[in-house]
């Protein structure tokens, strides 16, 4: 069994991870413990497996009455959590992290199941911190986490990225939105609940980057953003054309494969998925919720893969001049594409997978924090 959800970042890297575990032993079944979002329900339905969404609600920092809502959700959410454990009976449990993961993990440490948990982020969460002290096993995305738990339990694998990624062709991205091969291609997306501070910059710098840099965007906006942004984008794209904007979608492979520069939060799956496909990053950090996307994005920047803009810093000019600094320093783009391929880790979701087969069978998996 595998728990998260709520966004993409976390779904992303339990199905990467859930696509092994079949490849690997093709009896092994594997069931998701979600969140009872729309988009759990279709990233989860569109991959094949089987989910069970669950009400849990993120804990809000701060003592407020949506904290005492957010307690309530999970005392239920672990009453069901319980009750599924019991009735599926898994041999294993993955966290990926996140509100759902913590009743999950719960339920399943106390009915002696054998639990693994994934941090996704340089700086861990509120969820992962409290769930590891009862997992046998602890993999992190970032390295610098692995000063927060015990060396012993702990290993270093990178991020695990879903097959599609992996192996999306950049022509078929051209074909689907009509791009046009000569003129490079920068990709911006705020993730599945969009970025509306990078919304308000691109749509600003896109009279720039249309008309001055001749470049093609590809705007993924998110669901609740899409309207207003294509009506304010309007002018720009009708004057100037190659302006691309969606509103989400989980099958990002293409359009990764036919970036040339990606533009976008700091989330531990989306800036692993750029990384692993070698695209250079500038990364506007979300700068609530802890600022973990604050501290993934300083360990992009540190390898040299990634320019990181400060939220508040993030306006059409100042986004403009970095977009257009890295278009026309083809050198500079090439070396960071290097470093990004150089830090990727694109056999994450095979090691893992062979942990948690490890685990089942009652082994333990080799702990190598590097």
């Amino acid at each position: 069994m595998i728990a998260g959800g709520g966004t993409a970042g976390h779904l992303s890297p339990g199905i990467a991870v859930a696509e092994r575990l079949v490849q690997q032993e093709p009896e092994v079944a594997v069931d998701f413990a979600c969140s009872a979002r729309d988009l759990d329900a279709q990233m989860l339905g569109g991959a094949g497996f089987d989910y069970h969404p669950l009400p849990a609600a993120p804990f809000p920092y701060g003592c407020s009455l949506r904290a005492v809502v957010s307690a309530g959700c999970l005392l239920r959410s672990l009453a069901r959590a319980w009750r599924l454990v019991r009735r599926l009976r898994p041999q294993v449990v993955l966290g990926v992290g996140g509100h759902v993961s913590v009743p999950v993990v719960l339920a399943a440490r106390l009915q002696k199941v054998p639990v693994a948990v994934h941090v996704l982020d340089a700086h861990p969460d509120r969820a992962n911190l409290l769930v590891a002290r009862w997992a046998r096993w602890i993999t992190l995305a970032f390295p610098e986490a692995a000063q927060h738990f015990p060396a012993e339990r702990t290993e270093f694998t990178g991020c695990p990225v879903r097959r599609a990624i992996l192996e999306a062709s950049r022509n078929r991205a051209q074909e689907l939105l009509g791009l046009d091969p000569a003129r490079l291609t920068v990709l911006v997306t705020g993730g599945s609940q969009g970025a509306r501070r990078i919304n308000e910059a691109v749509v600003g710098a896109l009279p720039e980057l249309l008309g001055e840099l001749k470049v093609q965007v590809v705007h993924l906006t998110g669901a609740a953003d899409f309207e207003r942004v294509a009506q304010e984008s309007g002018p720009a794209a009708a004057l100037h054309g190659h302006y691309h904007p969606l509103p989400f979608t989980d099958d990002i492979g293409p359009l990764l494969a036919a970036a040339d520069l990606v533009v976008g939060r700091a989330g531990s799956s989306s800036v692993a998925e750029a990384r692993v496909r070698g695209r250079p990053q500038i990364l506007v950090p979300y700068p609530h919720a802890g600022r973990h996307q604050l501290a993934n994005a300083r360990s992009l920047e540190a390898a040299g893969c990634a320019v990181v803009i400060p939220n508040e810093e993030c306006t059409p000019a100042t986004l403009a001049r970095q977009i257009r600094a890295l278009v026309e320093d083809e050198p500079r783009r090439q070396e960071m594409s290097r470093l990004a391929l150089r830090s990727a880790s694109p056999h994450a979701a095979e090691r893992i997978a062979a942990g948690l087969l490890a685990l089942a069978r009652g082994d333990r998996p080799q702990h190598r924090c590097r």
